[in-house]
């Protein structure tokens, strides 16, 4: 109790009164610090001990109280706490923030825990260390002051106003009841959490984190807390470093985890699996400030405040994981062209999943983030976002780890290609959408109007869907004398991409759809020009002036391909134009945007109709799925994973979920009572 009143005498005004409940008394002649004895703290400050056992009901101490506080407001505050400065100022201002509040109670901070009232989470990182003035100011300016509505005051630091007092102490309602708190609801009075304010426990029992919900306001409150005394931490989905080639993704992934490393706001764990590529492994052992995490490991991911995937939601799984990794939820929609194109999935049904998936995904997520204008409009005219949670960040192009200094490697196909020889790079998977086959017309064209004696090389891998391959086959099937100088080396390395950027002549990007595009500034990085088609992403990024692409002219583009491969001086402003254009697109400007983007994410209500229905006059969850699913529904936890497994199963689903009705039809037959 001691360094209770020690707290109180010295950040409390001067002739205001405390009343401290105690749990252990101290003798009178007990020094405090400067004040000669507890008895004289009394005397000099009016404070009021009240010495109530611990079994009282923390609502049954008004009454004793009550009576020896006057007409004044009472602020109980348990003698194993310590406050700030600013704390009574606080919990004043939160009590008097409207009418009907009976009572305020504070935050309380107990080693790596922080609580309100019955529910609390773990703070992580070294929290415990700091002082409770520094952790008390930290909160009060970062608070958002929701004040959300509690269940009951707080037992360890509550103010109570004296209006609450008279209707709910005085006069309780039949039959009569002890507990103050549980009258004040009674009556219609509410109690709230004053989520500016924060004491410590310093000899209570073990604390244990009852983590709540991040999307109630209890539960953002607590976070925005956890978050101004921890700072904020973040996990993000890497999981598409597995990937067998290692494409825009990957390097969009690795370059964002290596700017967030280095940002000192936010703490980073990287969530991928055993079978991450070669290049992608040894761009992560790079990076500082990152902690890597294995999904098959059995160690705990610690659940971040937010967890980011770089990249859409492929499948209905994947975004039930999400939701175990953070508490809220940020998704990066590249793009929309596998919503809209159903060549590029297996079958009519796989493109509907897909396209519900997107949406559900979207409407669940806190942010939304896109990488250009141009995908973001194309969302909203699918009506597959809100306004309010979306945010255009765009990507870095000083790229540190995507392309590493490894020396420049030949691919083994490339050996066809004799010392001297020009080439014409076309970077990118072949996906119909980046429009290889013009690359071959122009290619054409160079050799038909130009008498260009050189080679198209095509480097990216081969999708399995949506592919231009056998458009591409039956081109150079009629036309065997561009076959024999066509090379097609499908997927590459780093290291010989970076071979092939260096030594073609010019890098042709003839895509229709980007939602960024790195091709041309990786080009420029060597001093090799490349040539796009203005539109898209591509204009808001690039000068369309230096496109050099007619659309879709193959003529008009082949002469001006020649120009551009030959005439040096044409050559170098190209490139500098590019690189001028990528001066303002820096990955750690990237990465400071995204942290923005989280904390909104948490800071921000939850989405409320799509968290529980399937979008816009679908199929909503029934009052039976709210029974099984909702608050307190039957369907245990640690069952809902297994059964989500069963359910988007292929093969599994359909014969289990006929075994279920078939159960449920012979027990309503033997008459079975429904609960």
């Amino acid at each position: 109790m001691a360094a209770c009143i020690r707290s109180a005498h010295s950040h409390t005004a001067d002739g205001v009164p405390l009343l401290i409940v105690g749990r252990a008394g101290l003798g009178s002649g007990e020094r405090l610090g400067g004040i000669r004895s507890v008895a004289d703290a009394i005397a000099e400050r009016e404070l009021l001990v009240l010495q109530a056992e611990t079994h009282d009901a923390p609502g049954a101490r008004i009454d004793l109280i009550s009576g020896v506080a006057g007409e004044a407001d009472i602020a109980l505050l348990e003698s194993d706490c310590v406050v700030a400065a600013g704390w009574l100022e606080g919990l004043r201002e939160a009590a008097y923030s409207d009418a009907a509040v009976a009572t305020a109670s504070a935050m309380v901070q107990d080693g790596h825990f922080i609580s309100i009232t019955d529910v609390g989470v773990a703070l992580g990182g070294n929290s415990a260390g700091a002082s409770l003035d520094d952790v008390a100011e930290t909160v009060r300016v970062s608070s958002s002051r929701l004040r959300p509505r509690l269940p009951t005051a707080g037992t360890s630091c509550t103010y109570v106003r004296r209006s609450a007092i008279e209707l709910a102490a005085e006069r309780p309602s039949p039959p009569a009841d002890s507990d103050f708190f549980r009258n004040c609801i009674r009556m219609g009075l509410s109690h709230i959490a004053a989520d500016d304010v924060v004491v410590r426990r310093r000899n209570g029992a073990a604390s244990r984190s009852t983590r709540t919900e991040a999307r109630t306001p209890t539960g953002r409150s607590l976070s925005a807390a956890r978050r101004a005394i921890s700072g904020l931490s973040v996990v993000v989905d890497a999981r598409a470093l597995a990937a067998p080639s290692f494409t825009g993704t990957q390097v969009l992934l690795v370059e964002l985890l290596g700017a967030l490393g280095r940002n000192p706001d936010v703490r980073v764990q990287a969530v991928v699996t055993r079978n991450i590529g070669e290049h992608a492994r040894g761009a992560l052992d790079q990076i500082d400030g990152v902690e890597v995490k294995f999904l098959e490991t059995t160690g705990p991911i610690e659940r971040g405040d937010v967890v980011h995937r770089p990249f859409q939601v492929w499948n209905a799984p994947d975004l039930a994981l999400l939701r175990d990794l953070g508490e809220r939820l940020v998704v990066t929609q590249l793009d929309l062209i596998q919503y809209r194109s159903p060549s590029y999935h297996r079958s009519q049904d796989e493109w509907e999943r897909y396209r519900s998936l997107t949406r559900r995904s979207l409407a669940i997520a806190d942010g939304v983030v896109f990488l250009s204008d141009h995908a973001r409009r194309d969302a909203c005219l699918e009506d597959l976002v809100e306004p309010d949670r979306v945010t255009v960040v765009r990507l870095g192009v000083d790229h540190r780890l995507g392309l590493m200094d490894a020396d420049p490697a030949c691919p083994p196909r490339g050996s066809r290609l004799a010392e001297g020889d020009e080439f014409v790079l076309c970077l990118g998977t072949d996906l119909r959408h980046k429009n290889r086959p013009f690359a071959l017309h122009v290619f054409q064209q160079l050799r038909a109007r130009h008498s260009w004696e050189g080679w198209l090389v095509l480097a990216g891998p081969h999708v399995e869907f949506g592919s231009s391959a056998p458009e591409e086959a039956s081109f150079l099937a009629g036309h065997p004398e561009l076959a024999s100088r066509c090379l097609d080396l499908g997927a590459v390395s780093e290291a010989e991409k970076v071979w092939l950027l260096a030594g073609a002549r010019a890098v042709l990007y003839p895509t229709l759809y980007e939602g960024f595009g790195f091709v041309p500034f990786e080009a420029a990085n060597y001093s090799t020009p490349c040539m796009w088609a203005a539109g898209t992403a591509l204009s808001e990024i690039l000068p369309d002036a230096e496109s050099g692409i007619a659309p879709w002219s193959a003529e008009e583009t082949a002469d001006a391909l020649i120009v551009l491969m030959h005439d040096e001086a044409i050559r170098q402003q190209h490139v500098q134009s590019v690189r001028a254009a990528g001066d303002g697109l820096r990955w750690d400007a990237t990465a400071a945007q995204l942290v923005q983007v989280y904390r909104d994410a948490c800071d921000r209500p939850p989405p409320t109709a799509p968290a529980l229905n399937e979008l816009r006059g679908e199929r909503t969850i029934s009052e039976d799925g709210l029974r099984l699913v909702g608050p307190g529904g039957a369907l245990p936890a640690n069952v809902e994973r297994p059964l989500l497994a069963l359910a988007t199963h292929p093969r599994l689903a359909r014969p289990v979920f006929s075994a279920l009705e078939r159960a449920y039809r012979i027990s309503q037959r033997l008459g079975r009572p429904e609960s």
